[in-house]
């Protein structure tokens, strides 16, 4: 009788550990962490087709002997290449854009992105890069891409309003014999700063 107890007693032990083993807090096993930051909206890049953070230049179909030289653009007033878009601020600002271009993407002097991050496979375009003018005509100046400004500091009254910016785009190259035909495609980051 007593080994029953006894063997029932160490039957209730071993279930009430099993109990306390499932209730007791596993260890840590990692962290997540959220990361932002909270801003207020300000201002915006807007165009015809809505608020953009990405700004889309159709750059055409060029043939190559329509690429002139950084100092001597080709088809700046064709209306390939153009951008036209509004800075939208809610409230009145000091507004301000510049160019961000990475020194790796960049020509030695800044002002030409090079096409498709410099990928020389078959398919894509070499011996050509991209300049951003300042205007169309023969007087159009090149923008330094690295901080070049796209947009100098502008204040808004008090109630707000909207900013025209335009630019150019137009492929470029050094060499014309250089060149050969393919994909021409870049990326150009910009900064849009208002206080």
């Amino acid at each position: 009788m007593k080994a029953k107890l006894f063997l029932a007693g160490v039957a209730m032990s071993a279930l009430s550990a099993a109990a306390m083993a499932q209730t007791t807090p596993t260890s840590v096993d990692g962290v997540i962490n959220f990361q932002g930051t909270i801003v207020s909206d300000t201002c915006k890049v807007s165009s015809a087709t809505g608020d953009a953070g990405t700004i889309n230049v159709d750059m055409g179909t060029i043939a190559a002997d329509d690429i002139g030289t950084v100092a001597a653009p080709k088809r700046l007033a064709s209306g390939a290449g153009s951008a036209n878009f509004d800075v939208v601020c809610k409230t009145g600002a000091k507004v301000s854009m510049k160019f961000a271009g990475k020194t790796a993407e960049l020509s030695a002097d800044k002002k030409t992105l090079r096409v498709n991050n410099g990928n020389t496979s078959a398919g894509f375009a070499q011996g050509v890069g991209i300049a951003v003018y300042e205007g169309t005509g023969a007087s159009a100046t090149a923008f330094d891409l690295s901080s070049g400004n796209l947009l100098a500091q502008t204040a808004l009254p008090a109630e707000g309003g909207a900013i025209n910016v335009r630019f150019a785009a137009a492929y470029v190259a050094p060499d014309a014999a250089l060149i050969k035909p393919g994909i021409a495609n870049a990326s150009l980051p910009f900064t849009l700063s208002y206080e």
